[in-house]
């Protein structure tokens, strides 16, 4: 398997178990009294299957997400780069234009 996809995969079940423990917090403290809800309905069971699901769905991207921002870029481990200098030197001046009349 490449080195990124274990990379993703690797971030993505870290999300996910953090939307796990999450949702567990969620119900144990009974936020909302959506615990109570969940064990007197007869769907609870599929509530919290979807309710961990979507959030599992939404930590992974999240964490996916950080994970790739967070990466170093190979030329910057070479030294400084000069952009900013570059942009440093432009200057903008007004430039005559000539128009012609209809």
């Amino acid at each position: 398997m490449p080195i990124l996809v274990k990379f993703m995969l690797r971030h993505a079940l870290v999300g996910y178990a953090a939307a796990i423990i999450f949702v567990a917090a969620i119900l144990a403290l009974d936020l909302g009294g959506l615990a109570t809800l969940v064990s007197t309905s007869r769907f609870g069971v599929l509530a919290v299957a979807m309710l961990t699901f979507f959030t599992g769905l939404t930590f992974a991207s999240l964490q996916m997400g950080i994970a790739v921002m967070s990466l170093k870029d190979e030329s910057a481990a070479d030294g400084p780069t000069d952009h900013g200098s570059q942009a440093e030197d432009l200057s903008f001046e007004p430039v005559p234009v000539r128009v012609r009349k209809k």
